[in-house]
Formats: structure tokens, C-alpha cells, sequence
């Protein structure tokens, strides 16, 4: 009698988690080294694929998890850098 073969378990992250992760950092760059204008739209789209990506870990059951928050906490912090840095120069 042979044994049965091994099921592996496949376990998938969460197809937008590591890129928002990588544009929240790129966000963070740009807004610091070359316009405000441009990280904070980074910032925009890191914040956005993030939630997308937490959303798929709670409703599909995806890993990722901690990459899709930090690209939200980044792209946010982005975007609220951003804004107070317009605000600065501007007065």
C-alpha cells in the first residue's frame, strides 16, 4: 500500500501589498528630494493599492498584511508631509 502524496499549502500575498509598500517608500523619497507635488501623488497611489491590499487580506485570506499598512501608513504620511510643506512656504 503506498501513502498518499503530500499536499503542499500555497500561500499567496496579497497581489498589491509589496508594490505599495515600494511606492510608499518612493513616495516618501520624492517628496523629500524632488517635489512635493509628485510624492504626495505617489503618496495617493500607495495609500489607495494599500487598502486594496488590506482589503484582499481579510476577505480572501491573502499573507501581506503588515507590507499593505506600512505602504498606507507611508503614502498617507506622503501625502500629509506634503501638504504641510506647501502650507510652510507658502506663508
Amino acid at each position: 500500500m503506498s501513502t498518499p502524496p503530500m499536499r503542499m499549502q500555497i500561500t499567496t500575498r496579497a497581489p498589491l501589498a509589496l508594490p505599495s509598500l515600494v511606492v510608499g517608500i518612493v513616495a516618501i523619497l520624492l517628496l523629500f528630494t524632488f517635489s512635493a507635488l509628485f510624492g504626495m501623488l505617489a503618496g495617493i497611489g500607495a495609500a489607495m493599492m494599500g487598502g486594496i491590499a488590506w482589503s484582499d487580506t481579510r476577505s480572501h485570506g491573502y499573507q501581506g498584511h503588515g507590507f499593505a499598512v506600512a505602504g498606507i501608513i507611508l503614502g498617507a504620511c506622503a501625502v500629509a508631509l506634503g501638504i504641510l510643506g506647501m502650507v510652510a512656504i507658502n506663508l
